[in-house]
C-alpha cells in the first residue's frame, strides 16, 4: 500500500476519533448538568469554612434556610427572611490580571528594583 494512502487513512481515523470524543463530551455534559438541578430547591449562597465545612443559604419555596455541612453531617442552623439577606460590604471581585500583576511586582522587588548589582 502506498505511504500517502496510509497517511490519509491515519488522518481520517484521527478526525473520526476527535469527532466521537466531542459527541461523547456533549452527551456527558448534558447528563451531569441536569443531575444537579432541582425544581424546588435553590442554593442562594455558600461559604467554605474549612476543608470539609460549608454553610449554605438555600431557598425552598418561599422559605430560606441556613444549612451547615461538615463531612457527612448536615444540620439546619435556622430559618431567615429574604429581607435579612444583604450583600457583604467591601467584598471585592477577584481579577486574575490583578493577581498576576501583584506577583510580578513582588518578583521585581526581590530582584532589586530591576538594577543589576554586579555593575557597582
Amino acid at each position: 500500500m502506498n505511504v500517502y494512502v496510509k497517511a490519509i487513512l491515519i488522518m481520517f481515523g484521527f478526525v473520526i476519533i476527535l469527532y466521537l470524543a466531542a459527541i461523547t463530551t456533549k452527551f456527558i455534559a448534558k447528563r451531569y448538568n441536569t443531575m444537579g438541578q432541582s425544581k424546588y430547591i435553590e442554593v442562594l449562597d455558600r461559604l467554605m469554612l474549612g476543608r470539609s465545612g460549608w454553610i449554605y443559604i438555600i431557598k425552598i419555596g418561599e422559605k430560606i434556610f441556613i444549612i451547615a455541612v461538615a463531612g457527612d453531617k448536615i444540620q439546619t442552623l435556622g430559618e431567615i427572611d429574604y429581607t435579612d439577606l444583604r450583600p457583604v460590604q467591601g467584598q471585592r471581585e477577584l481579577d486574575f490580571s490583578n493577581i498576576i500583576n501583584k506577583y510580578k511586582l513582588e518578583s521585581w522587588f526581590k530582584k532589586g528594583n530591576g538594577e543589576n548589582k554586579d555593575e557597582d
